[in-house]
């Protein structure tokens, strides 16, 4: 009975263990004994401590003299399983930064896309993939078979293991993450075709889009005291703010104040002073929810209001 108690108390204090903070992963302790219990060799994931984690922060393997027990390695596995899971749940629904520009009315230079996640069901179909693409070097999309007035969507895909553009009119889901929930198309950036028919000339830079000819418009010189005018034409409905350039002459005789909102917020979101026979040009930012703007004057009515798409935040 001695003898017994005297092993267990030196597998006791044998498998005693410090955690170690180095970044590593770094084997942090043995356990076995020769006793016929499972040893492990616990390792401790970098330097977080286990309030800092989603996850646990320990892995456990059998150590080399240990028999490959499926209990022996499972809660390992399960541990890093977690991890990886939660990793690609992160990644799947980060948004890629996109750099993209159009300026001959046919071509849109894509210069840099990353990270690009794309859901493919096909690599393994027990075990479906992400797979992520950097694109760091310009490359040229022709869009094929675009038509005058029309919406479009550009989409990454896989196409045999690497990154490939394809052009629809349907619009990304609610999450902007793949093409009407099919993250098989991850999306990337939106553009525009003109009535004649070619893609609006524009810069794209993280989701931030600028109209190089800010002159597109919906909205009718002449609103006058009051009115709406629609952005709908050039900005998408899935964009966050619209971006806008109005200019206005104060045709009256005495200063007028106009002011910028949407009926669903109602408190002006851009002001601007006009004096008797002055004019005022700005451009600023203003939610579109509704792709369109309302615009209310006070102290009289304007003959001239004018209001330009400049371009729209879609991120």
């Amino acid at each position: 009975m001695y003898k017994i108690f005297a092993i267990a108390l030196i597998c006791f204090i044998g498998c005693q263990t410090t955690e170690s903070t180095n970044p590593r992963p770094q084997p942090i302790g043995t356990c076995g004994c020769g006793t016929g219990v499972p040893s492990v060799e616990t390792y401790l994931l970098g330097g977080a401590t286990p309030d800092t984690v989603l996850f646990r922060n320990k892995v456990m393997i059998p150590t080399d003299d240990d028999q490959a027990l499926a209990e022996t390695v499972r809660t390992g596995f399960r541990t890093i399983s977690d991890r990886t899971r939660h990793i690609q749940n992160f990644a799947s629904k980060y948004r890629p930064f996109v750099e993209a520009v159009s300026l001959n009315g046919t071509d849109i230079s894509i210069n840099r896309a990353y990270p690009v996640m794309v859901y493919d069901p096909t690599t393994d179909p027990n075990s479906p993939a992400w797979l992520q693409f950097d694109l760091h070097s310009p490359t040229t999309y022709t869009p094929p078979g675009i038509v005058a007035n029309t919406h479009y969507y550009v989409y990454g895909i896989n196409n045999a293991g690497n990154l490939d553009f394809v052009t629809s009119t349907t619009p990304p889901d609610v999450q902007l993450i793949g093409k009407a929930g099919d993250v098989a198309f991850r999306y990337l950036f939106h553009f525009r075709t003109s009535p004649a028919g070619a893609i609006t000339q524009f810069y794209n830079v993280g989701g931030r889009v600028h109209f190089r000819d800010a002159t597109v418009t919906d909205a009718s010189p002449g609103v006058g005291a009051s009115g709406t005018a629609g952005l709908g034409t050039w900005i998408p409905a899935h964009s966050k703010r619209a971006i806008v350039r109005t200019r206005i002459v104060n045709t009256t005789g005495a200063p007028l104040l106009t002011k910028y909102f949407q009926s669903v917020i109602p408190v002006a979101e851009h002001e601007i002073q006009t004096q008797s026979g002055g004019s005022a040009s700005d451009l600023f930012e203003i939610s579109a929810p509704a792709q369109n703007v309302d615009i209310s004057v006070s102290g009289g009515s304007l003959n001239q209001i004018q209001l330009f798409a400049a371009g729209y935040i879609d991120q």
